[in-house]
């Protein structure tokens, strides 16, 4: 990753607005965003809270946990993949 490949984005988070530097397309970034602003207005509707760091902690507690769960999928599938290739690997060699 180059400097040249860095942007700079405004982007609107819970009625915040933030300055954003990734090397992300404008379209990952804008997603990622909407996201993050999503979740915390449903959290904060379910909830009637309206601290913003509470929140901002209660929507990363959401998206972590989707992310454990997508991992942990991905390792089963990871493991029959490799049991697959094996079992293959010895009818093969028969």
């Amino acid at each position: 990753m180059s400097a040249k490949d860095i942007k700079s984005y405004q982007v609107e988070i819970f009625g915040d607005q933030y300055s954003l530097t990734s090397d992300e397309s404008s379209e990952k970034v804008l997603q990622v965003a909407a996201l993050v602003d999503s979740l915390m207005k449903e959290i904060s509707a379910k909830s009637s809270m309206h601290d913003k760091k509470i929140l901002a902690v209660m929507a990363a507690l959401k998206i972590s946990s989707s992310l454990l769960d997508l991992q942990e999928l991905q390792g089963k599938a990871n493991e029959r993949y490799d049991k697959l290739i094996c079992r293959l690997d010895e009818e093969l060699s028969v």
